[in-house]
């Protein structure tokens, strides 16, 4: 077989039982494929590459270090690190904090398996239902936003040829408006995008899905640290919002932990000292 060239092989699927699943296997391969970083040695190895997310611009949150003297590491949304907070926010979150809110998540939820599957089943259905009315509402609310902001956008394109057309700005002034207003409407077309995708979608898990889960954490009752495997096993994305200051005036932050299978099981909210 091995002195075939790949494109004469003969292959019969199905033959032989599995070594695992088949969506374990194409969740394994979609992150391997979308998470390859060639790691230098002596430099750190991000075990979070790939999951933690913006969830306004979609895009990933990146490691950066913060000014003191012992360079703690911080996650920051790409798009604002390298576009600036006229296209989205900060979502800072510090990487030891993001890797116990982690670690402690996974021990609850394996934990809680240990009390009536059937019953726990069905709670997380109906919680799960519920959450996702919610976000639905919440997301169709944010598209009117865009599609309004990407209107005014075009808007401001037109007028601007106009105002060039018309000799009332330099050429090097047009351009200079014209580039960071296209930047500006890409940045929206991609948001637009990804919300799109995550309102068409049916996110709502079934019951195989949700037993499959149960299954998967019930293996991780005993965890005392976080690894790569552990992680690309367990969870799809993790979202990081902004901090935001509540009705009494303290600051908090919310961070959701969308698992394989199920989505997001509860809103985590930390609380920070102004």
């Amino acid at each position: 077989l091995s002195d075939k060239p790949k494109e004469e092989w003969i292959i019969v699927k199905d033959t032989h039982e599995p070594l695992v699943s088949q969506s374990t296997y194409d969740i394994a391969n979609r992150k391997f494929d979308s998470r390859k970083m060639q790691i230098v040695p002596g430099t750190f190895d991000n075990i979070f590459q790939g999951l933690v997310k913006c969830p306004n611009c979609g895009k990933s949150l990146v490691i950066k270090y913060n000014n003191s003297k012992t360079m703690e590491r911080i996650f920051n949304c790409s798009t604002y690190s390298h576009h600036g907070k006229k296209f989205c926010s900060q979502h800072r979150i510090d990487y030891k904090e993001l890797y116990e809110i982690v670690l402690n998540d996974i021990r609850k939820n394996a934990e809680s398996v240990d009390i009536d599957v059937d019953r726990l089943v069905e709670s997380i259905m109906t919680n799960l239902a519920k959450e996702e009315l919610d976000e639905r509402k919440g997301v169709k609310e944010k598209l009117s936003q865009l599609e309004k902001k990407k209107v005014d956008l075009d808007f401001k394109v037109e007028r601007l040829y106009d105002d060039w057309l018309s000799k009332m700005i330099s050429e090097n002034n047009f351009q200079r408006i014209l580039s960071k207003t296209q930047e500006e409407q890409k940045c929206v077309e991609n948001e637009l995008n990804e919300l799109k995708a995550r309102f068409e979608e049916d996110s709502t898990p079934e019951e195989y899905n949700i037993r499959k889960w149960v299954e998967l954490i019930g293996k991780y009752k005993e965890i005392t640290e976080l690894d790569k495997e552990m992680l690309n096993e367990l969870i799809d994305k993790i979202f990081v919002y902004e901090k935001e200051i509540d009705d009494e005036g303290g600051l908090y932050q919310v961070v959701e932990i969308h698992y394989n299978f199920i989505g997001n099981c509860q809103d985590i909210v930390l609380n920070y000292d102004l």
